[in-house]
């Protein structure tokens, strides 16, 4: 299970507090993955990432974190483990 979040604006920018914001609603489905958490800001009109202080598109993921060994690992064409 996961959740997700996202917010487009098509006439301006968002702002930091825009962004904070943003982050405190995809918590708001943490119930569907509390194990890890993603934000990413995009500025795509300037083509740039990682919140900059002015963006027009967000994605907020919550979701489980998936921790297998490699002796837990399945070969799912063969139905049999893989070598460790």
């Amino acid at each position: 299970m996961c959740g997700i979040f996202g917010a487009v604006s098509l006439n301006g920018y968002f702002e930091r507090k825009d962004y904070d914001q943003f982050v405190k609603l995809t918590d708001l489905v943490s119930y569907r993955g509390p194990d890890a958490a993603d934000y990413l800001a995009l500025n795509l009109r300037e083509k740039a990432v990682d919140c900059p202080p002015r963006f027009d598109v967000f994605l907020g993921h919550r979701g489980w974190r998936l921790s297998i060994s490699p002796a837990q690992r399945i070969n799912r064409w063969k139905g049999r483990r893989e070598p460790g």
